[in-house]
Parts: C-alpha cells; sequence; structure tokens
C-alpha cells in the first residue's frame, strides 16, 4: 500500500493525530527558525554592547 491509500483506509481518529502532530512540528520548526535568526541578528550588537561596557569599566577603574 502506498502513503496515499493508507491516508484513505486508515481511521479519521489516527489522520487527525497525524495531522495534528505535523501541524505542530511546522510550528515547532518555524518558531526555533525565528529565535535563531533573531539571535543571529542581534548576537554581533549585544557583544559589541558588552564590549564596551567592559571597556567603559575598565576605563573608570584605571582613572583610581
Amino acid at each position: 500500500m502506498n502513503s496515499i491509500q493508507e491516508e484513505l483506509y486508515s481511521k479519521p481518529s489516527e489522520r487527525l493525530v497525524k495531522h495534528s502532530f505535523l501541524t505542530f512540528m511546522k510550528i515547532y520548526e518555524l518558531s526555533l527558525y525565528v529565535v535563531v535568526r533573531f539571535f543571529l541578528l542581534f548576537s554581533h550588537q549585544s557583544v559589541r554592547l558588552i564590549h564596551l561596557v567592559i571597556f567603559l569599566l575598565n576605563q573608570w577603574l584605571n582613572d583610581f
């Protein structure tokens, strides 16, 4: 049996579970993609900000 025939002959509850799972996986993958893209986009700026803070603290401590 191919997958189309299996889909036709499977119980409605099985199809619903399968469809729900696939929908959940798509949403999960999309959300993971968005989080990773956001992190990659702003991580460089975050690192620069941390370097700036360290630099300013270093300058402030050197003044003492």
